[in-house]
């Protein structure tokens, strides 16, 4: 509603506007026709008409003429609802002044003055005295158009419009504006004043009373309108001064003769003490202390005691004492004895009180789950009180402790109709919401009014919290790291108190390498908790699993220990433990057990501590002592499965053991390995694996894998593939081992998922910054790859052995063909064929007897041909290191003599030792005779051939350290086509010391020494003999030298040795020796390499040589470390 027109200047346009406060005596002598008009004017605003009708006569016969005097008679003609002769005046108007533009304003007036527009004037009126305000309203502004014609007309309207809704303002400012503009306006001033009374601005009111009452032309009018309004007080000292001080103010009038009366009846009920006491204790109730007032008003009852006043007033102050029953019982007794216009007021309060006295009990019958009790309460309570919605409310609580959820809702909704605006019956239903599913209150939250929903942001907010909680939870679970910490960060935006929620996010963080931002997280988040206890605690969590035990301790020191959880108590007890065995771990790491132990058996007897104790003996080879603090865990934990690993592994390494099995057994349920650790499964695996008892280890496997899948990647998830992939291998399928050895990559960091099984053997090499763990991971990979790889190799080998020629001067060429491809799981096979050509060259002359049977018949020896022979040999093999290995092939066919040839042999290990016992069968290649074989120039008959049939042993030692030692023992019988048989007995044997012992990079050196006895010295070429080297006695000491070397895509090998020889056959000779050996390989592309073998050896008696260039293709592409050294082909004849 627009309403902002001036409508009284109509009245002043009428007037001339003149300012009555402006007339003096001496305008009344020099103006006498503005100073009547000026009286005119006053005569209107304080509704005085005889000084209106007397100032008109004479001006009337001064000023018969003036255009003014007519409007006044207009105006007073209408007053007296003379419309015939304002008309008549109106007539004249416009024949004196037709342009003036009072003529148009008294036409408008007279007009609004017809019959049927005062019926609907009066209409309003009514209306507004029915309280129908926007009736009244609406007939004023139909007929007035906001432009009301009079100021009495417009103060009237003013009154109206304050009462609409959201009006009052406004309107009160209009009547504000009129008062301004007419000050001698007496409704002007009622109709403000008494405003204000009625919209409860009484303070302004009776200011605007002071102001009126200071205008001598007023002050009558405004006694009239205070004396009403003070006269009902009752008798208090503050309204005594009040009421005193109306009676200087007003002296002399009517009302101040009421207030002496009434000053008197004041004084003579204050000098009463009993009535004193009456007005304390209503002054006590009046500002809700009750208790404090009922003594008083209890002295008061005395001395009146049918005061119907006192007895409602002790019922108010016994209600707001608690006391509702006593309440009760007064607000009756002021019931019957009240018959006056507060009898109602006893009757409304006393209704009031008994309803809320019945919810009181309902709702203590409530809480003692008497729910029948209960509603029967709030039902009675329900029909006395048409508006209130609590009852419904309470009837609708019983309905939910009933679980009855559609009864509550009914209740809730009808409390809600009673009072749509009650927060606590929206409240109500809302948890009833809660309690069915998020989304209903969600939804019924929406449907609510913005001004309640603000009410509510508070539930709003809880259920966006717990949304968001569940999603964080659910992405927790399916390990989306990623989006858990965006739930979380949008959590802790809306709550940064809730420093759990902090927490979280702090793992996270940590996890994914941002470390820092976790602690700046906390630094923010941790004085914004608002529990300050909670805060510290977590914060101090989070320091202690970021390893910073010191900041932990000095976090949790800021909670007063009297405010400590059992929580916090734990933790400090933890980050002291912790502290003790820090200190406990640094003295073992020195090698200072004793007091390790020692301090650890300071913190007592928790399972942990003996736990850590037992591994600490086991890793020292204390295998009793460690196997006690075991079965110490056990006694208190019986299914603590770290401690029946830690005790089954100390039985194993005592010795494979039933023992160590049932330990294991123990554990070996479904139940108990799937509580399991990923660490503890590998363990149990292995251990399985060690037992042979590999249907268990199969399945303990099988777990760990499953639980691989889903775990993230760090280096306990890159060990346990690992072992799995090692498990998978020896017993069960090679291609699903090098999927698993890959994952162990990954995990490890090492390699990418995406990476293809080739291209993951270029990340196998060697990196001089890799952990034991990475080291071993990559070179687990890289074997089982080259298991796996088929690879076909061509070499050409030549060799010479300085001699005499036709006898022991041998030059040999042999070319190789092998097929290498997988055996098994964990081994590999080769197929050869080699292509052998001996050439002794030719004798210088007649061998007068040195050679075969020549010694009888020298005429035949005179043409003997070229020594030489050609042959081809065939071999298979199979090798499954630290297992077994056996190969078997021939000798050159085409050869002389030919025959089968071979070894078998096996690996095991004694006390880190690897000692592999064998038997073979190889062809001696010292010359052509006994390679080959030849034919008697004599006789024609074969004769050579020599063949050793061997039983040995071959042991070493490295454990990976800076020196190892080796061993070879053989004991072998000697044969050939007309060959006498010998015995030999060989042992060769050495020490190595490694210089250096890097991934790419190695230097060592060494001593070695040679034994050899054969029974019979056969190396002569005579009939009989088998020329090949056999001394009786035979020892050597060699100083060896070797440097290896390996690059991206090269691996060379230098070596060389210092050797000195005692030898006996017929004769005694002793000799210093040396050799050169170089080996090479290069990597043309993954698939194709080539490498050379050369050497040089030389002593006094015996300086061979050797040349050996060879190309290998591998199927399956290799970028990993070549080998180091080389692994050239070796002639098969010379095969060990």
């Amino acid at each position: 509603m627009n309403i902002i027109h001036k409508p009284y200047a109509l009245v002043m346009l009428f007037t001339g506007s003149i300012g009555l406060m402006s007339v003096i005596q001496s305008q009344a002598q020099t103006d006498p026709s503005a100073w009547l008009l000026d009286q005119i004017h006053l005569g209107e605003m304080l509704h005085q008409e005889d000084l209106v009708s007397n100032s008109l006569y004479r001006l009337k016969k001064i000023d018969s003429n003036n255009p003014r005097l007519l409007v006044a008679e207009i105006q007073l003609a209408l007053r007296q609802q003379h419309l015939e002769e304002a008309q008549k005046l109106l007539g004249q108007l416009r024949q004196i002044a037709p342009q003036a533009e009072s003529v148009q304003q008294m036409t408008r007036l007279i007009a609004l003055q017809q019959p049927s527009i005062r019926q609907q004037v009066q209409r309003a009126r009514l209306a507004a005295i029915g309280g129908r305000y926007q009736d009244a309203w609406q007939i004023y502004h139909t007929v007035w158009q906001d432009q009301p014609p009079t100021v009495d007309d417009a103060v009237e309207y003013w009154r109206v419009a304050a009462r609409l809704p959201g009006q009052q303002q406004q309107g009160l400012q209009h009547l504000v504006e009129l008062l301004k503009q007419e000050p001698r306006n007496l409704l002007a001033w009622q109709g403000l004043i008494n405003a204000y009374f009625e919209f409860g601005q009484t303070p302004k009111a009776f200011d605007l009373l002071d102001q009126m009452a200071s205008d001598p032309l007023l002050r009558a009018e405004a006694a009239k309108l205070w004396w009403p309004r003070i006269r009902n007080f009752p008798a208090t000292d503050i309204y005594r001064t009040d009421l005193k001080n109306f009676t200087v103010r007003f002296v002399n009038l009517p009302e101040e003769k009421d207030a002496q009366q009434l000053l008197a009846s004041y004084d003579k009920q204050l000098a009463d003490p009993n009535y004193r006491a009456k007005l304390h204790g209503l002054e006590l109730v009046t500002r809700n202390a009750g208790l404090k007032a009922i003594p008083d008003l209890q002295k008061a009852l005395v001395a009146t005691p049918d005061d119907p006043i006192l007895y409602g007033s002790l019922g108010r102050a016994y209600q707001q004492a608690g006391n509702r029953a006593k309440a009760n019982d007064y607000y009756l007794k002021a019931i019957e004895l009240d018959k006056g216009v507060t009898h109602q007021e006893w009757v409304d309060l006393q209704r009031s009180n008994q309803y809320w006295w019945l919810l009181d009990q309902a709702s203590e019958l409530l809480k003692k789950q008497q729910f029948v009790e209960a509603q029967r309460k709030y039902q009675t309570a329900l029909p006395m009180d048409a508006k209130d919605p609590y009852a419904l409310i309470g009837l609708g609580d019983v309905a939910v402790a009933l679980k009855q959820s559609a009864m509550a809702e009914r209740d809730y909704r009808r409390a809600i109709a009673r009072d749509p605006k009650n927060i606590d019956a929206q409240r109500a239903l809302l948890n009833l919401y809660l309690t069915q599913n998020n989304q209903r209150a969600e939804k019924y939250l929406a449907s609510l009014s913005p001004a309640l929903q603000k009410q509510f942001q508070d539930l709003a907010k809880q259920l966006k919290l717990t949304h968001l909680r569940t999603a964080a939870q659910k992405a927790q679970q399916q390990h989306q790291d990623k989006l858990e910490l965006s739930l979380l960060t949008q959590l802790y935006q809306l709550d940064p108190s809730d420093i759990w929620v902090v927490y979280r996010m702090a793992q996270l963080l940590v996890a994914d390498g941002h470390q820092a931002d976790a602690d700046s997280l906390y630094q923010h988040a941790v004085p914004q908790c608002s529990d300050p206890a909670a805060a510290h605690y977590a914060y101090a969590l989070y320091l202690s699993a970021t390893d910073r035990n010191t900041q932990a301790s000095s976090q949790l020191a800021l909670v007063p220990r009297s405010q400590w959880s059992d929580g916090m108590r734990n933790l400090d007890q933890r980050l002291r433990n912790e502290a003790a065995i820090a200190y406990a771990r640094k003295l073992q790491a020195q090698g200072h057990l004793t007091a390790a132990d020692q301090r650890l058996q300071s913190l007592g007897n928790q399972p942990d501590i003996l736990l850590l104790r037992a591994d600490w003996q086991a890793a020292a080879k204390n295998d009793v002592r460690a196997l006690a603090l075991y079965d110490a865990v056990l006694q208190q934990q019986p299914k603590n499965a770290e401690a029946r690993l830690g005790k089954a592994n100390v039985l194993i390494s005592m010795g494979p053991s039933t023992a160590a099995s049932e330990e294991l057994r123990l554990i070996d349920t479904k139940t108990v390995r799937e509580k399991m650790t990923i660490a503890q499964l590998r363990v149990l695996g292995n251990d399985w694996m060690t037992l042979k008892e590999y249907d268990r280890a199969k399945t303990a496997f099988d777990e760990l894998r499953l639980r691989l899948t889903q775990a993230p990647m760090d280096q306990e998830t890159a060990l346990a593939w690992r072992d799995t992939a090692r498990a998978t291998v020896r017993r069960w399928d090679q291609t699903q081992a090098l999927l698993e050895s890959g994952n162990a990559m990954v995990a490890a960091g090492l390699a990418h998922p995406s990476m293809s099984a080739e291209t993951m053997t270029a990340e196998t090499q060697n990196n001089p910054q890799d952990d034991w763990l990475e080291r071993s991971i990559r070179a687990d990979y890289a074997q089982l790859y080259q298991q796996q790889t088929t690879s076909v190799t061509l070499a050409q080998d030549i060799s010479r052995s300085s001699g005499t020629d036709g006898y022991s001067s041998n030059t040999t060429n042999t070319t190789m063909l092998q097929l290498d491809q997988p055996f098994g799981n964990t081994g590999h096979s080769f197929f050869r064929m080699d292509y052998v050509a001996v050439d002794a060259g030719s004798f210088s002359g007649n061998p007068d007897g040195d050679f075969g049977s020549c010694d009888a018949a020298e005429t035949v020896c005179d043409d003997i041909e070229h020594q030489k022979a050609t042959g081809t040999s065939f071999a298979y093999g199979v090798d499954l290191p630290d297992d077994w290995s056996a190969d078997i092939g021939t000798t050159p066919l085409g050869f002389d003599q030919t025959t089968w040839v071979g070894r078998a042999g096996i690996t095991r290990s004694l006390w880190d030792v690897k000692w592999t016992p064998y038997v073979s069968r190889r062809p001696m290649t010292n010359s052509l005779l006994s390679f080959a074989g030849t034919k008697d120039p004599v006789t024609n008959k074969e004769w050579g051939g020599v063949i050793a049939n061997n039983i040995g042993v071959d042991l070493s030692y490295d454990q990976g350290g800076a020196d190892g030692l080796w061993g070879s023992l053989k004991v072998g019988n000697l044969k050939g086509e007309n060959v006498a048989s010998n015995q030999r007995e060989q042992w060769m044997g050495g020490y190595y010391y490694k210089l250096i012992n890097q991934s790419n990079a190695r230097l060592s050196v060494g001593v070695s020494n040679m034994l050899w006895h054969y029974q019979k010295d056969l190396s002569d070429y005579t009939w009989g003999n088998g020329g090949y080297y056999s001394p009786q006695h035979y020892l050597s000491f060699g100083l060896p030298v070797t440097y290896a070397k390996r690059m991206q895509d090269w691996s060379v090998q230098i070596s060389s040795s210092l050797s000195h020889s005692w030898s006996e056959t017929s004769s005694q000779s002793q000799s210093w020796g040396y050799s050169t050996e170089l080996l090479g390989e290069y990597r043309v592309t993954p698939h194709w390499f080539v490498g050379v073998k050369t050497t040089f050896q030389h002593s006094p008696d015996y300086s061979p040589a050797y040349g050996l260039f060879y190309i290998r293709y591998a199927l399956q592409g290799w970028q990993g470390d070549l080998n180091l050294p080389p692994q050239p082909l070796t002639p098969y004849a010379a095969f060990e």
